[in-house]
């Protein structure tokens, strides 16, 4: 369960509280990977194929105009942008978890590590 008020939540489950705090604050306790959603006008294909040639790349899903790449942690960034640069018409935009997916990875977490 996951409970608002003003700008704080509580992420509950079974009655007990898992997190409390804003999310950003528990974004960056639980998030490792960072997300990045990619338009590309050309050369969509050999974008993909590069980033999956990287170490630092978890994960790439494409769709149909973009692709979202998954990295492991912002001291990649600067890689990422170094490949980024070499093509042209692109959109760039990091996004974080949802509410539900955070709540899901801490509930995960949870089940590992008891």
């Amino acid at each position: 369960m996951i409970l608002k008020a003003n700008n704080r939540i509580a992420l509950l489950n079974q009655g007990k509280v898992l997190k409390t705090g804003i999310k950003n604050d528990i974004n960056k306790l639980i998030q490792t990977e960072i997300n990045n959603e990619i338009e590309i006008i050309k050369n969509k294909k050999e974008l993909i194929i590069e980033l999956n040639q990287q170490e630092f790349i978890v994960d790439v899903e494409e769709y149909k105009d973009k692709f979202i790449d998954i990295f492991k942690n912002r001291t990649s960034y600067n890689n990422l942008l170094q490949i980024l640069r070499k093509y042209d018409g692109l959109k760039v935009k990091e996004y974080g978890m949802s509410l539900e997916e955070l709540f899901l990875k801490i509930i995960k977490q949870n089940v590992e590590n008891d």
